[in-house]
C-alpha cells in the first residue's frame, strides 16, 4: 500500500547545546505516516530510507541512512544520523531537501526543504543564546501561532498560547493552558494548567489543573487531575477520575474509575467499573453509589454505597454494601444482601443471601437460599439449600426438596422431601406428603402426620398418624391408616415382628416390663409370643442401684462357657478378640502446648520441660519421639476415671448421676478440655510425612523431620529415633500416609 507523509517537523536535537561545545551530528525528525486513503498506517515497524539531496527533484545525494521506524497512530520520531553521522559538509551549499522512502514504495513526493535548524551544523554559536541555552520561545514548522511566553511549538498549524506551553508536533492543536503539553497527533486542545495530551485525534484536557489524555480519539478530561488513557469518546468529568480506555465511557464521580469497555458510567465518588458494557447505551453498566463497583458484563448497576456487581447481565445491587457476583437479572436490594449468580433471583432481606439458581427470593432477615428454582425464604434466618417451589416462612426454619413449606409460626422447623409441611415450632416433616402440626413433633415417611395439639409426638413410616401429645406411632408398609388413640403411648405396627438384637424376629412380638409410671406391663399384642430362652444363666441382666461390685451387668454364654461379661466394678472380660473401629492402640496424654495446637497425624515427642506431656516434633531424628496423634484409635487407654471427671464437671454425686440428670460428654471431648489427645503408640495410623530426606517408599523407617509434626525417611536411623514404618509412598513435598507405628 502506497504511503504518504502528511505532516512532519524537523528540528536539531541540540537546540540547548552549549554554544562553545562540539557541534553534534544528528537531527531529530518527527512525522505522521498515512496510507493512500489518508488514514494513519497500522502500528508496526517500517523500513524507512532517509536521504538528503541538493535539489528538490533529481540532484545529488549528500547523505543517506536506513532505519526501522515504529509508528503509533501513524506518528513516528527518529534521530537522523544515529546510524550514519551527518557531517557539517552536507550543508556547505545551497538549500538541502530530505527524501523519504518507505519499504518498497517509491520515494514520497515532494521532498521536504530543510531550513534554518539543520543549518546550525555550520556554526558553533547561536544568535540569541545566553549561557549556552536558548532563552526565547521556539517555533518550528509553518502556520503556527506561538503567543505564550517561553512556549515551544512544532509541526504544522498549531497554537501555543499558554505560557511555557509545548506542542511537540502534529497539526491543528491548541495548547492554551499554562505549562500545558500536546505531544503530537492532530486537532487536540489543552486548556488545563499543566494539562497534557499525549497524542491521538481531537482530544481535550480542559480541567482546571493537571488533566491528562494520553491518546485515542475524541476523549475529554474536563476535571482537575482527571485522566483518559486512550480509546475514543470517553469523558472523565470527575475530579481525579480515570478512564483507561474503551469507548463512550463516563467517569463523573470523584476519583471514579472506568477500566475500559463501552458505555460504562462511574458516577459515584470512588466508584469503579472494570469493563464490559454494550454498544447500546440502554445496556450500559453504571456504578452510582460511593465506593460502588461493577466488574464487567452488561446492564449491571451498583446504585448504593459500597455495592458490588461482579459481572453478568442486568444485575442490580441497590442495598448498602449489597453484592451480586454475576448471573442474569438478579437483584440485591437490602443492606448487606448478596446473590452469587443464577437468574431472576431477589435478595430483598437484610443480610439475605442467594447463592444461585433461578427465580428464588430471600425476603427474611439473614435468610439464605443455596439454589434451585422458585424457592422463597420469608422467615428470619430461614434456609433453603436447594430444590424447587419451597417456602420457608418460619424463623430459623429449613427446607429442601420439592414444594415443601414451613408456616410463619413454625420457627426452628424443618421440612425435607416432597410436599411436606411443618406447621408448628420445632416441628420436622421428612419424606413424601408428611404433615407435622404438633409442636416439637416429628413426621417422617409417606403420608404420616402429627396432628394439631400432638406436641412432642412422632409419626414414622407409612400412614402413621400421631393424634395425641407424647405419642410414638410406627407404621410398616401396609397401605392402611395406623393412628394413636391416647396420649403418651408407644405403638408399633410391624407385620413381620419386632426384634431387639436380631435381624429376623420371625413374626414374634415383644413384651417389656414397665417399672416407670403407670401400672402393669407394656404389651405389643400382635397375636404372637415373646420368646426369651435361658439355660440356667442370665441372657441379659442389668442391675441399677446398690453398691455391690460383684454383680454382673451383662453376661453372655455359649453352652456352659461364659463368652462375655460386664462386671459391677466396670471390668469387662471376653473370650474372643476385641475389634474396634480403628487400627491402633492409643494413650490419652497431655499436650503441653494445648490440644488446640496439634491435629490428627502430627508426630509427637516427649516434652522434656513438662512431666508426662508431649509436644509436636520440630527437630529431625529426635530420640524423644513418642508416637502419632491418632485419628480414630481402635483402643484408647487413660489413667483417668472419666465417669468421676464427668460427675465432678457436672457438680453431681454418683447417686444423682443417672440418664435423667446428666448428659454424658464423649471421652475425647473431655480429654480435649484437659489438653489431652490420643497418642498412637502401636498399630496403623495416618501420619504427616515430608520427602525432605528423599522420596518415601513402602517399608522405609521413619523418623522426625525438620518440618513440624512431620516424619521423614532415614536409611540408618539411630536407636530411639524411629516412629514407624511407611505403608504407603510419597514422592515429593509433604502429605499424609498410613504408617505402622513401631517405636524403636
Amino acid at each position: 500500500m502506497r504511503k504518504t507523509l502528511l505532516v512532519t517537523s524537523l528540528l536539531s536535537v541540540f537546540l540547548t547545546a552549549s554554544t562553545s561545545a562540539a557541534v553534534p551530528t544528528a537531527i531529530n525528525y518527527q512525522g505522521l505516516l498515512l496510507d493512500n486513503a489518508g488514514e494513519p498506517v497500522a502500528d508496526a515497524a517500517y523500513s524507512v530510507v532517509f536521504t538528503i539531496y541538493d535539489a528538490a527533484a533529481a540532484g545529488n545525494s549528500k547523505w543517506t541512512e536506513t532505519q526501522n521506524v515504529n509508528t503509533s497512530g501513524g506518528l513516528f520520531s527518529v534521530l537522523l544520523g544515529s546510524i550514519n553521522p551527518i557531517l557539517d559538509t552536507v550543508f556547505n551549499g545551497s538549500t538541502r531537501y530530505l527524501g523519504i522512502k518507505v519499504g518498497v514504495d517509491p520515494e514520497i513526493s515532494p521532498r521536504t526543504a530543510m531550513v534554518t535548524v539543520p543549518y546550525s551544523f555550520r556554526t558553533a554559536t547561536v544568535d540569541g543564546a545566553s549561557g549556552g541555552n536558548i532563552t526565547s520561545k521556539v517555533t518550528i514548522g509553518p502556520g503556527h501561532t506561538n503567543s505564550g511566553a517561553d512556549a515551544f511549538v512544532a509541526g504544522d498549524g498549531n497554537i501555543a498560547s499558554g505560557d511555557q506551553s509545548t506542542v511537540g508536533g502534529g497539526t491543528g492543536h491548541d495548547a492554551s493552558g499554562t505549562q500545558s503539553t500536546i505531544a503530537g497527533g492532530r486537532s487536540s486542545t489543552v486548556s488545563a494548567t499543566v494539562g497534557t495530551v499525549g497524542g491521538g485525534i481531537g482530544n481535550t484536557a480542559s480541567g482546571t489543573l493537571a488533566s491528562t489524555v494520553a491518546g485515542g480519539e475524541s476523549n475529554t478530561a474536563s476535571a482537575s487531575r482527571a485522566t483518559v488513557g486512550g480509546g475514543s469518546t470517553n469523558e472523565a468529568t470527575g475530579e481525579r477520575s480515570t478512564i483507561s480506555g474503551g469507548s463512550h465511557n463516563d467517569a463523573s464521580g470523584e476519583a471514579s474509575t472506568v477500566g475500559g469497555g463501552r458505555n460504562n458510567y462511574a458516577r459515584g465518588d470512588f466508584s469503579t467499573i472494570a469493563g464490559g458494557g454494550s454498544d447500546v447505551p440502554a445496556d450500559s453498566n453504571y456504578a452510582e453509589g460511593i465506593y460502588s463497583t461493577v466488574g464487567g458484563g452488561a446492564g449491571n448497576g451498583a446504585t448504593s454505597g459500597r455495592t458490588t456487581v461482579g459481572g453478568g447481565r442486568d444485575n442490580i445491587a441497590s442495598g448498602y454494601t449489597a453484592t451480586i457476583a454475576g448471573g442474569y437479572n438478579n437483584s440485591a436490594s437490602d443492606q448487606y444482601s448478596s446473590v452469587g449468580g443464577g437468574s431472576g433471583n431477589i435478595a430483598s432481606g437484610f443480610m439475605a443471601t442467594i447463592a444461585g439458581g433461578q427465580n428464588n427470593e430471600a425476603d427474611g432477615t439473614e435468610a439464605a437460599i443455596g439454589g434451585g428454582n422458585g424457592n422463597t425464604a420469608d422467615g428470619s434466618r430461614a434456609a433453603i439449600p436447594g430444590g424447587q417451589n419451597n417456602e420457608a416462612s418460619g424463623a430459623y426454619s429449613l427446607l429442601a426438596g420439592l414444594s415443601n413449606t414451613t408456616h410463619a409460626e413454625a420457627d426452628y422447623s424443618m421440612a425435607v422431601g416432597r410436599d411436606n409441611i411443618a406447621g408448628r415450632p420445632y416441628a420436622v416433616a421428612l419424606g413424601n406428603f408428611c404433615l407435622s402440626f404438633g409442636e416439637s413433633s416429628f413426621a417422617v415417611g409417606d403420608h404420616s402426620q402429627t396432628f394439631i395439639g400432638a406436641n412432642y409426638s412422632v409419626a414414622m413410616g407409612r400412614n402413621a398418624f400421631a393424634e395425641q401429645a407424647g405419642t410414638f406411632v410406627f407404621a410398616d408398609s401396609t397401605d392402611a391408616l395406623f393412628d394413636s388413640h391416647a396420649p403418651n403411648v408407644f405403638i408399633v405396627r410391624a407385620a413381620g415382628g419386632v426384634g431387639l438384637g436380631t435381624d429376623n424376629p420371625n413374626g414374634k412380638a415383644l413384651a417389656i416390663d414397665n417399672e416407670f409410671t403407670g401400672s402393669g406391663n407394656v404389651m405389643l399384642d400382635l397375636n404372637a409370643s415373646v420368646d426369651i430362652t435361658s439355660s440356667g444363666r442370665d441372657v441379659l441382666q442389668i442391675e441399677v442401684g446398690g453398691s455391690a461390685t460383684t454383680i454382673q451387668y451383662i453376661e453372655c454364654e455359649r453352652g456352659s462357657d461364659i463368652e462375655f461379661r460386664v462386671h459391677g466394678d466396670g471390668d469387662v472380660t471376653a473370650d474372643g478378640a476385641f475389634t474396634g473401629g480403628g487400627a491402633d492402640f492409643a494413650e490419652l496424654i497431655h499436650v503441653s502446648s494445648g490440644a488446640h495446637s496439634v491435629e490428627a497425624g502430627d508426630v509427637m515427642v516427649i516434652d522434656p520441660n513438662s512431666p508426662r506431656s508431649i509436644v509436636m516434633s520440630t527437630q529431625p531424628r529426635s530420640t524423644l519421639v513418642a508416637g502419632i496423634f491418632s485419628t480414630s484409635p481402635g483402643y484408647m487407654a487413660s489413667e483417668h476415671d472419666w465417669d468421676a471427671i464427668e460427675l465432678a464437671r457436672s457438680g453431681k454425686s454418683g447417686n444423682e448421676a443417672d440418664d435423667t440428670d446428666l448428659e454424658y460428654t464423649p471421652v475425647l471431648e473431655l480429654a480435649a478440655e484437659m489438653d489431652e489427645v490420643p497418642l498412637a503408640v502401636v498399630g496403623i495410623v495416618p501420619c504427616k510425612v515430608s520427602a525432605e530426606n528423599g522420596p518415601i517408599q513402602v517399608g522405609d523407617l521413619l523418623v522426625t523431620s525438620s518440618t513440624p509434626g512431620h516424619s521423614m525417611r532415614d536409611e540408618d536411623p539411630k536407636t530411639g529415633t524411629v516412629v514407624g514404618k511407611a505403608l504407603e509412598s510419597l514422592s515429593a513435598g509433604t502429605g499424609i500416609i498410613k504408617v505402622l507405628v513401631s517405636l524403636n
